[in-house]
């Protein structure tokens, strides 16, 4: 079996032309896995899934991009129930 091999580098790059070219969209949408439902054996839905992860932190980390999630505030115990889907910008 031959996997297409995608490094964190050429992942940050990816998502960098992502961002600038549509601004803001969803975590789950990075994942080729889970947006075409392409057929992927384990090995290669891991490897993206963690090349992904590790572009995501790094970008982050960078200032980047923005990570967020709309958090809706329950009760007067202060219990913060998120909600939604993350998004990235």
């Amino acid at each position: 079996m031959l996997i297409d091999r995608l490094s964190v580098s050429q992942r940050i790059a990816e998502l960098t032309d992502r961002v600038e070219r549509e601004g803001t969209f969803t975590f789950t949408s990075m994942f080729r896995f889970a947006r075409d439902g392409a057929e992927m054996s384990e090995l290669e839905i891991r490897h993206e899934a963690v090349v992904t992860f590790l572009a995501m932190l790094e970008m982050a980390k960078l200032r980047l991009i923005a990570i967020h999630q709309e958090v809706v505030r329950r009760g007067d115990d202060g219990d913060v129930e998120l909600d939604g889907e993350i998004w990235i910008s």
